[in-house]
């Protein structure tokens, strides 16, 4: 029987994501956009390097260690709904 060390399956997990980080750092927009579409399965119009490459690296660290809980989501959903109500107030006191 062979025992396997999860940290060390956890560090070579990690360290391979964050090579392909790295690789994916000095790609082109259009190397970018490509690798976009292999990781979620469809285009993007997006042209803004910075924005793709922080959404790339995301769900390649996503993959690799998993997603959010549904709990997780629930919760960002609430602040992202809670942070619309606070522009819109806001709004309507500077505009009145």
């Amino acid at each position: 029987m062979t025992v396997v060390d999860g940290h060390k399956e956890a560090r070579i997990l990690e360290t391979a994501v964050l090579m392909e980080i790295e690789k994916l750092r000095r790609k082109s927009l259009a190397a970018m956009r490509q690798q976009y579409r292999e990781v979620f399965g469809e285009d993007t119009q997006c042209r803004n390097r910075e924005h793709l490459f922080r959404r790339i690296a995301w769900r390649l660290q996503a993959l690799a260690e998993g997603d959010l809980t549904e709990r997780a989501r629930e919760q960002a959903r609430e602040i992202a709904r809670y942070a619309d109500l606070r522009i819109i107030a806001s709004a309507r006191l500077l505009h009145g």
